[in-house]
């Protein structure tokens, strides 16, 4: 559901950054807070849709108590994907690969600690929810100290701009996941929680595989 969920949020956004910076480098600060700022709005709207869903659906009280804080997770990693953004305008790619090692290896370690501890799924959704938040921690300072000093300002006729343009991108990013991610969310209840486990796992092995 998160990565469902995340992947219509993202709307496009991303790659629309990435080329409007590589542009014009001078706009990186406006890109940053606009975005932050548009993505923040755009992802609590699309975590309560998913919260309502796990409701609507009728889904265990464990799933629907881990989604509260994938929910959380999924407004911090989408503030994320705005500072990878400028990195990648900047053709400062390397920043990306800190960031995400970071991240994700906190998540890792994190997650290990609770499974080994006894904990379930409720408890590794609150480390998904703590790591992206190290992320972002990790990338005020990486572009403060590399790149510009970000000033806290919103550019309301820069909002207003990518709100025109977006559409495009947002087709493309909707109709992206709900053809990769809509066999999980069948099967989420067409099948048991442990057999949907099982084949979520082989696919990530899979996506892993292609992406390499």
């Amino acid at each position: 559901l998160f990565w469902f969920f995340i992947a219509i949020a993202q709307m496009g956004f991303q790659p629309l950054f990435i080329r409007e910076v590589a542009r014009n480098k001078s706009k990186a600060n406006s890109f940053l807070m606009s975005g932050m700022f548009l993505m923040g709005l755009v992802s609590i709207f699309m975590s309560i849709i998913m919260v309502m869903f796990v409701h609507l659906f009728n889904y265990s009280p464990v799933i629907i108590s881990a989604t509260y804080f994938m929910g959380i997770a999924l407004v911090l990693n989408m503030i994320n994907f705005v500072f990878q953004s400028i990195y990648m305008g900047y053709e400062k790619a390397e920043y990306v690969l800190i960031g995400m090692a970071f991240e994700n290896g906190s998540k890792l370690l994190l997650g290990l600690i609770i499974l080994f501890k006894g904990y379930g799924l409720i408890a590794l959704s609150a480390v998904f929810a703590i790591s992206p938040l190290l992320g972002i921690l990790l990338n005020i300072y990486l572009v403060t100290k590399n790149i510009f000093k970000p000033k806290l300002r919103i550019d309301w006729k820069l909002c207003k701009w990518i709100l025109k343009v977006i559409p495009t991108f947002a087709g493309i990013s909707f109709f992206s996941a709900f053809f990769i991610y809509m066999d999980v969310l069948f099967l989420s209840k067409l099948s048991t929680m442990e057999s949907l486990g099982f084949y979520s796992a082989a696919m990530r092995i899979v996506a892993m595989i292609k992406m390499i």
